[in-house]
């Protein structure tokens, strides 16, 4: 049987896993940019739908009034930072704990299966088949989070086989691409060098090199900052320390 574990819960996972301090709000952070994803229980009469983002309609109604036992996931850019309740006018179809009819053979993920969403039914005549939807109401203490994200992510995590010197061949170019800018800037009359204001160039001159990339893609600058450049200071060529903040 799949476990779930709430915010709190997975940051606690998180952070034994990978001996870095997890808070919950990295949780909700690593949610929203869809690296994991957060799902909430629900149990009620809901329309199924064909969800084709970008599309337009994104939702095409298959089945109504179809009583739903399982788990929705909650949509990326929904996902909120506070502890406040909030409403959804739709949402995919995570998993089904009672997919057993023919008719829920759309319940059951393929490969091939279209990507499946639902829209909650307050009320439905059943005389003249009208229907009044209503919202998912949902709140970050019921996020439930898959354990096999929390898995994944923390496997992406884990640190690498590393060099002689105790550092990646990518952190190795990070550092290089790093001194570049800095002098490059420092020459242009900037003075102010930092860590923070310098990763994302860095980020963006690593990602034109897939031989840098991690196993899901391009680093993104908090992972080049936190990791590659974590201790960098740039020193000047008159010999005035930079900063590195």
């Amino acid at each position: 049987m799949e476990k779930y574990y709430s915010i709190e819960e997975a940051a606690e996972f998180l952070t034994s896993n990978i001996k870095e301090k997890i808070r919950p709000r990295d949780i909700l952070e690593l949610a929203r940019t869809g690296k994991i994803r957060v799902c909430v229980p629900f149990r009620g009469r809901i329309e199924l739908c064909i969800y084709e983002p970008g599309s337009y309609p994104a939702l095409e109604p298959m089945i109504t009034n179809k009583l739903f036992n399982g788990y929705i996931q909650i949509p990326t850019p929904s996902i909120r930072l506070d502890n406040k309740e909030f409403g959804l006018g739709y949402a995919e179809i995570y998993k089904s704990l009672d997919a057993g009819s023919n008719e829920d053979r759309w319940l059951k993920p393929t490969e091939k299966a279209p990507r499946i969403a639902a829209r909650r039914i307050k009320n439905f005549d059943e005389k003249t088949n009208e229907i009044e939807y209503g919202f998912f109401h949902v709140s970050p203490k019921d996020f439930e989070i898959p354990e096999q994200d929390l898995l994944e992510h923390g496997k992406f995590q884990q640190p690498r086989k590393t060099t002689e010197k105790g550092k990646t061949d990518w952190v190795k170019n990070a550092l290089e691409i790093a001194d570049r800018i800095a002098n490059k800037r420092y020459k242009s009359g900037i003075r102010e060098i930092t860590i923070r204001n310098i990763c994302d160039a860095v980020a963006t001159e690593l990602a034109k090199d897939p031989g840098n990339h991690g196993s899901r893609g391009q680093r993104s600058s908090g992972n080049v900052r936190n990791v590659a450049l974590k201790g960098w200071k740039f020193t000047p060529p008159t010999g005035t320390s930079g900063t590195n903040e």
